[in-house]
């Protein structure tokens, strides 16, 4: 990884692709861009995380150039521009210092290639993405076009350098943590053979269940009893649903909505408070989820802004857990997600003495810090005991926007985090309530009617798309998910990879996927200690999802015999729509790693 430390735009590109890699297990180093470097050779691919290229070492270009003309990749992740460098960039050469071109012009993101598979086909509007600091540039016509704005302007685009592939990424967006699956996926379009660990894990949460809910109306729920829909309607829906695509569903219950002022924070039983409804209890009897977890005796979120000490939390969990008891859940919950998505050091300290036996809390892992309490994967930092598993999605609507961020989970983990609540049915726009901030934007009923589709049919459709899109991802509960997070960020790898043959060591019973890149393809022609639980192919490349079944797998790859009509599928990489690539698996090297 290239870097400049005095670049803070660039530093953010950097601090980020640093964690990515870490949590995938993918060895590398960081030099200054400044530095003398050390052979390139023992690696397989270069990471540019700076614009300021001007401070780069005397030569670097065509050092680059040497590195990636005899077979090494190259990822441009954020958007630098010098003319020493055009050529290697698959970048128009041009007299001029290249402008910045203006958000208005530059929003959005459309991905119209496989170049990056887990996000094949998605389309963002500039309401998601809002702007790129793009420069004002063109590639080149042999350049393989990876993404582009909503407008059609060259976003990404990939190009072959002799034997070796670069990925250009025109903005400066992959300083976000929400895209770290596009840091994995460029790295290995640009590889001839890549092997990177996946945790494979969904978890579909519903917060606020059981809990005291709010009945919808008629137009909203049906003509069904209002104190029956959850129980009877919502929840039979739901699970079957659920049940249906193999997702395991992990509830979490709240036992009272009704107190939460500040001047009665401490939770003493008081005649007259909102409860749950025995049906919506009974429900979960009927109807176990794969685990019940806590949202909280009531919705207040464990910070010294909402509680007077960590005594009245403390009292809080004591009521929680005879509230618990008198709803036969079962044992005392393993998992918690905090109201609000909202906690602090406090509330951390307050949870674990309360209840030692939870191991995991969710909170959110894209929102703003002044919305909720930002969690990343790992142990909590306020305490180890615990480990965080944030949410990177939520609602029963599955938008471009909700797909783009689970790809960019999965790319980078295996991984899905997805929320919702009962409740989201009806928070429809109205007084006081915006549109962007309903949670039902389009006041949909929850069944089809009068021919609108209802939330069911929303989120039939998003659990129908991640399933089709990632049919290897094995969904768990939540307690499950976090032991397997944890072990697979414990875990240890190593990877070494010729021309004809991959050798990968770690756990038994983990995953990993296996990416070839080139034309002719190369595949799996055998594979020791493993079975191949996923495979697609596009016109260069070959993918695989494979689980090791013993602590050491050995995989024999093939290169396909060049079919007829070698010459059309060649001028097809051309095309932006096709992906066709001249890297030949015969520039792979041998190198020991944990990845790729």
């Amino acid at each position: 990884m290239l870097r400049h430390r005095g670049d803070e735009f660039g530093e953010r590109t950097a601090r980020n692709a640093i964690v990515t890699l870490t949590q995938a297990h993918i060895a590398f180093e960081t030099y200054e861009i400044s530095d003398c470097l050390p052979e390139l050779c023992d690696f397989t691919a270069v990471l540019v995380c700076t614009e300021r290229l001007d401070k780069a070492l005397d030569g670097l270009a065509d050092l680059l150039e040497s590195f990636v003309r005899s077979g090494g990749g190259l990822v441009v992740l954020h958007r630098g521009l010098s003319v020493s460098f055009c050529g290697l960039f698959g970048i128009v050469s041009q007299d001029r210092a290249a402008a910045l071109v203006p958000c208005s012009q530059a929003a959005g993101m459309v991905f119209p290639s496989r170049v990056l598979p887990s996000f094949q086909g998605l389309s963002l509007d500039a309401s998601v993405i809002d702007g790129h600091a793009s420069f004002d540039v063109v590639p080149s016509a042999h350049a393989c076009v990876v993404a582009t704005t909503s407008t059609g302007k060259p976003l990404a685009w990939r190009t072959q350098f002799g034997k070796g592939l670069v990925l250009f990424w025109n903005t400066t967006i992959c300083s976000e943590r929400r895209m770290r699956g596009l840091i994995i996926e460029s790295l290995e379009s640009v590889v001839p053979i890549s092997v990177v660990p996946v945790a494979n894990a969904g978890v579909v949460q519903v917060d606020d269940f059981p809990a005291p809910l709010p009945a919808p109306t008629a137009d909203l729920g049906g003509s069904a009893k209002v104190d029956e829909f959850y129980s009877h309607i919502w929840w039979p829906d739901v699970y079957r649903l659920a049940r249906g695509y193999d997702i395991a569903l992990t509830c979490f219950v709240a036992f009272d909505y009704s107190n939460v002022a500040e001047e009665v924070a401490m939770p003493q039983p008081q005649p007259g408070l909102v409860k749950i409804d025995p049906a919506i209890t009974a429900a979960i009897g009927r109807l176990p989820p794969a685990e019940i977890g806590l949202h909280g005796y009531n919705h207040l979120p464990f910070t010294v802004e909402n509680w007077p000490s960590q005594k009245a939390m403390a009292s809080s969990i004591e009521r929680a857990k005879v509230e618990w008891n008198i709803a036969g859940l079962g044992s005392l919950p393993t998992s918690y997600v905090p109201p609000m998505n909202m906690y602090d050091r406090t509330g951390v300290a307050a949870l674990v003495a309360g209840l030692p036996g939870v191991k995991s809390i969710s909170s959110v892992l894209n929102s703003a810090p002044e919305v909720a309490t930002q969690q990343d994967f790992g142990p909590e930092p306020w305490n180890n005991a615990l480990f965080c598993l944030p949410r990177a999605t939520c609602g029963h609507e599955g938008s471009q926007q909700l797909f783009f961020d689970c790809a960019n989970q999965v790319a980078a983990l295996g991984v899905w985090t997805h929320f919702m609540h009962p409740d989201d049915l009806t928070d429809v726009p109205g007084p006081g309530r915006t549109q962007e901030a309903a949670r039902n934007p389009n006041g949909r009923p929850w069944r089809r009617r009068h021919g609108k589709p209802g939330l069911y049919d929303q989120l039939a459709r998003m659990f129908a798309q991640v399933k089709s899109r990632f049919p290897w991802l094995v969904f768990r509960s939540t307690s499950d998910a976090a032991d397997i997070l944890k072990r697979f960020f414990e875990s240890d790898w190593k990877v070494n990879i010729t021309v004809d043959q991959v050798v990968v060591n770690g756990p038994a019973g983990s995953f990993f996927r296996l990416r070839t890149n080139g034309f002719p393809r190369g595949h799996i022609a055998s594979c020791e200690g493993a079975s191949i639980v996923h495979s697609e192919m596009a016109d260069d490349y070959c993918l695989y999802v494979i689980e090791m079944q013993v602590s050491r797998v050995d995989i024999v790859l093939q290169t396909e015999a060049a079919s007829q009509g070698v010459i059309e599928r060649l001028l097809a990489v051309l095309r932006p729509d096709k992906q066709v690539s001249t890297a030949q698996l015969s520039a792979a090297r041998k190198w020991p790693s944990p990845a790729l």
